[in-house]
């Protein structure tokens, strides 16, 4: 992520937050990072805002298994389930996490495989990082929130029909 990057996302989230409140808030952050595989030439065949994993992504040689965690302090908790639905998955398994509140908001793609179940401070899983994907996905986020913002206080419905319109031009 460039510069400043990070900030720039919290700006644009914050008051996303305000006005549709945290399930809201975490299901667009879901959807963003969708948007931000595509961009990034992924395959995203699952997008579900329920059930696991909540994101598959494929491309070339790479599979990812994402298991989305936008939670709103600066802990995260992992469930048994949240690690075994995407470990089970035959895809390299990610605990995706927002960072956000932090005011440098980024994703920390954590491999599953290393993690047990509990609670974590969200920066300390950045030794658990899958550090290329991490950075490539980083690098569009800002760039795709920036892009999706007018669509983004419209609530996950309206983005949810943007991205299966954007996943089909893919």
């Amino acid at each position: 992520m460039a510069s400043g990057d990070g900030y720039r996302v919290y700006a644009l989230l914050d008051p996303l937050l305000g006005k549709l409140g945290p399930s809201e808030f975490g299901r667009i952050c879901q959807l963003l990072l969708g948007f931000a595989l595509l961009e990034a030439g992924y395959e995203v065949p699952t997008m579900q805002l329920s059930g696991r994993p909540d994101i598959i992504a494929k491309r070339a040689n790479a599979g990812y298994a994402f298991e989305v965690k936008a939670q709103l302090d600066y802990q995260v908790s992992l469930r048994q389930e949240d690690i075994t639905g995407v470990t089970g998955s035959g895809h390299d398994p990610v605990i995706a996490v927002l960072t956000f509140p932090d005011p440098d908001t980024q994703w920390i793609f954590a491999d599953a495989r290393r993690l047990a179940k509990g609670v974590y401070n969200k920066l300390s899983l950045r030794r658990y990082s899958v550090r290329p994907l991490e950075t490539e996905i980083n690098s569009l986020f800002a760039r795709v929130v920036d892009r999706l913002r007018r669509v983004l206080m419209e609530g996950s419905g309206t983005l949810a029909h943007a991205f299966e319109d954007e996943r089909k031009r893919a």
